[in-house]
């Protein structure tokens, strides 16, 4: 259906937590929102056997079904509950096809018959005889023949003036076109519009493409024995599989292999990021090691400059004895020698003259004695503070220590059990084995394959992207196909049908604030961030030259945990430490500031930009904090000491987004340049101002948003451009590289 409105004014930010949910912010609001597969509803069919095939009515709510006894059950989606049975064959079906006008059902078995089936009188049907099995019908020359692929190998065309009324029927048509093939077919089909070109495919492998006239215009091969096929018209994608269940996805036009879809999704992406993850913990084990090994020699270097530091203050004891004992000597010798200038000046007698150039003399060395002695004291002070200082700084550095040695134990222990998951992994996955697949359907605009296996279910790819996409049924179904409206339906062996009208839906899950109100959100809500648990939402809002607030709420319940005054201004980003303790916010006021998550206490703050900072990002490793700045500079800073430790510039405007890529460091910067760089690359495909970018939890996916409302996804690993959306009712004027 049309998109609705999420919020009555502008969405500001998103953010997703690991379990799914997703929150947007806007003015004075927050909204959480769940995602769910929509079950299917079941329709029943009264047929003798489960459904093996299924077909739909072009242009109507009709479909229909063949099970392994040869009957046929029509009914209508609008009112299922009153289907049409019929007994057409005495063997199992093995294609249905309806005409093009969609006036006719054929339907064709190893009972070496098509029968036509007119839907305007089911009771009418026709007939014309084949010398082997049919296995698969398409139509083709605007609807006025009919092809059928045959047990035998060969392709026979058929026009249907040659159906008669069953009691007519020769035992078979004389003036069938056959066709010759490799090998037996496993599907025909039309490729286009039908009227010019004959896609049939083979059990060994081989794909050929015909003209009208039988000539074969192309070939592809598989590459092994193919079991199932599905065919696009209108995109000309045609999907192959066989019992590896490897789904390989080509273009009819020029044979090239598109896409391959394979193995277990769940399980390749559970190994990926078990294997991130382990290189992760491998860097961060590293990480703390040298930190362990740098603590160490500086714990040891103070150790040693505490040692001379206790040396100095012993000399300078020493020598300030020395200088206590010269002091008071010359101080007893100045006084002597004043006492004798004294005596003699009152007694007139001889020698006054030597003994006032004594004691000036004395007087002289006394002072400085004096001064000597004030230096030794002072030399004291001076080596007994840094004595102290490094006693402190010693004292400190055993802390830091005893922290970085826990840190370092527990990251091998983490390293320890990362590995032991990883080898589990991989001992699973040679184990693992391919399912197999049933059965293959593209969706109506050739975007997703729905994909059956005997052990995995039904579920959706992208057939633009190659990713999985949702697992929508757990239990094997035998046929399945898109029908009227982009509906899908599957078979399965209690003889029902499934039928989703849509398969997954978003629902409003809770709202925070009211836009009526400035408590909690005093403005618009402009950056959102998920504890790694998923548990808890930091949201950053603020009113412009005032106010940075920093709230923190518990989503399973919606009540609030707690606000921070974090800045002096609007909050424009937020990223969480990723062991949850710490986050980090950017802010309008110039500053990057770290808070203690349980305590709410301000840890740092990072200076540096000189205009607003508006993004920010932490990395995989804890180590390192990236910060996007209004000043056109993209800024890395070490976490431990504060420090930029890079600045990346030369963009002519502001920065507006910065994202790391995976468990690396390499980042993703964007903003008003119209420039999106990866590893300080340039993204193809960008042509307007960029608000906003995200990297998927594997590194592997590259999306941003923008000015023009569309949205692009790159491959990270060679930041190729898989595709551009438009925003609605706008066509996207690129095409996504394949």
């Amino acid at each position: 259906g049309s998109p609705g409105s999420a919020h009555r004014d502008l969405v500001h930010t998103l953010a997703f937590n690991p379990q799914g949910t997703l929150a947007s912010g806007g003015f004075r609001s927050v909204k959480l929102w769940e995602r769910s597969i929509v079950p299917p509803a079941t329709l029943e069919i009264p047929l003798p056997e489960a459904a093996t095939i299924l077909s739909s009515n072009a242009g109507t709510t009709q479909v229909a079904a063949g099970d392994s006894k040869g009957h046929v059950a029509i009914l209508d989606l609008a009112q299922p509950t009153d289907p049409v049975v019929l007994k057409l064959h005495d063997a199992p079906i093995r294609a249905l096809q309806y005409s093009l006008d969609g006036k006719y059902l054929f339907t064709t078995s190893d009972d070496k018959a098509i029968i036509r089936v007119d839907l305007a009188n089911t009771a009418q049907t026709s007939r014309v005889d084949l010398p082997s099995e049919g296995r698969s019908l398409t139509v083709l020359a605007e609807g006025s023949k009919l092809a059928v692929g045959c047990a035998d190998g060969s392709i026979r065309i058929v026009p249907l003036a040659d159906f008669k009324a069953e009691a007519d029927a020769p035992p078979e048509a004389k003036d069938q076109t056959e066709w010759k093939t490799p090998g037996q077919l496993v599907a025909l089909s039309a490729i286009g519009d039908g009227t010019g070109q004959l896609l049939s495919v083979h059990i060994p492998g081989l794909l050929e493409l015909r003209d009208l006239a039988g000539k074969v215009i192309r070939t592809f091969n598989h590459g092994g024995p193919i079991s199932t096929v599905a065919v696009h018209k209108r995109t000309n994608q045609v999907a192959t599989t066989g019992e590896d269940g490897v789904i390989k996805i080509w273009s009819a036009e020029d044979g090239k292999l598109q896409r391959e879809l394979k193995g277990d999704p769940d399980f390749q992406q559970r190994l990926t990021r078990s294997s991130q993850s382990l290189e992760l913990a491998k860097r961060i084990t590293e990480l703390r090691g040298k930190k362990v090994e740098e603590i160490r020699k500086e714990l040891e270097q103070l150790k040693a400059k505490a040692e001379a530091d206790s040396n100095k203050v012993a000399e300078a004891q020493k020598n300030l004895s020395t200088k206590e004992e010269n002091a008071t000597a010359k101080r007893g010798v100045d006084e002597s020698a004043k006492k004798v200038v004294i005596e003699l000046e009152k007694s007139g007698g001889a020698g006054l003259e030597a003994a006032k150039g004594a004691a000036k003399k004395a007087a002289g060395e006394a002072a400085k004695a004096a001064n000597e002695l004030v230096t030794a004291e002072r030399n004291l002070q001076n080596a007994e503070r840094t004595r102290d200082l490094t006693k402190k700084d010693t004292v400190r550095s055993t802390q830091r220590l005893q922290t970085a040695e826990s840190a370092s134990v527990e990251a091998n222990e983490s390293l320890t059990r990362r590995e032991a998951s990883f080898k589990e992994l991989e001992q699973q996955a040679q184990q693992l084995k391919a399912g197999s697949v049933q059965t293959l359907a593209f969706s109506p605009d050739g975007t997703s394959l729905a994909v059956g296996t005997h052990d995995r279910g039904l579920r959706l790819w992208s057939t633009v992207t190659g990713q999985p996409l949702d697992v929508i049924h757990s239990a094997p179904v035998s046929s399945v196909i898109f029908g009227p409206e982009g509906h899908l339906l599957a078979s399965v062996p209690n003889k029902g049908l499934l039928h989703w009208t849509r398969t997954s839906q978003w629902k409003l899950n809770r709202t925070l604030g009211n836009q009526e109100s400035e408590d909690p959100f005093p403005d618009r809500v402009l950056s959102l961030a998920f504890h790694p648990d998923g548990q808890i939402l930091a949201a950053g809002s603020g009113v412009p030259s005032r106010d940075g607030s920093l709230s923190f709420w518990n989503i399973a319940e919606g009540e609030q945990q707690g606000v921070i005054k974090a800045h002096q201004d609007t909050i424009t980003g937020l990223a969480f430490s990723p062991d949850g303790r710490r986050i980090a916010s950017s802010s309008t006021d110039r500053y990057i500031r770290i808070h203690q998550i349980d305590t709410k206490e301000l840890l740092d703050q990072l200076e540096g930009h000189t205009s607003h900072v508006l993004d920010v990002a932490w990395s995989a490793d804890g180590e390192t904090i990236a910060s996007a700045g209004a000043d056109h500079v993209a800024k890395l800073w070490t976490v431990a000491t504060r420090k930029q430790k890079k600045t990346e510039a030369g963009f002519k405007k502001e920065l507006t987004t910065i994202a790391f890529i995976g468990t690396s460091e390499t980042i993703v910067t964007g903003g008003g340049d119209k420039v999106l760089k990866s590893g300080g690359q340039n993204l193809p495909g960008v042509d307007d101002f960029i608000y906003d970018t995200a990297v998927s939890s594997d590194g592997s996916i590259i999306l941003s948003g923008g000015e023009n409302g569309v949205l692009r996804i790159w491959q990270a690993s060679d930041r190729k451009l898989l595709y551009s959306f438009p925003s609605p009712g706008k066509t996207s004027p690129e095409t996504a590289s394949k």
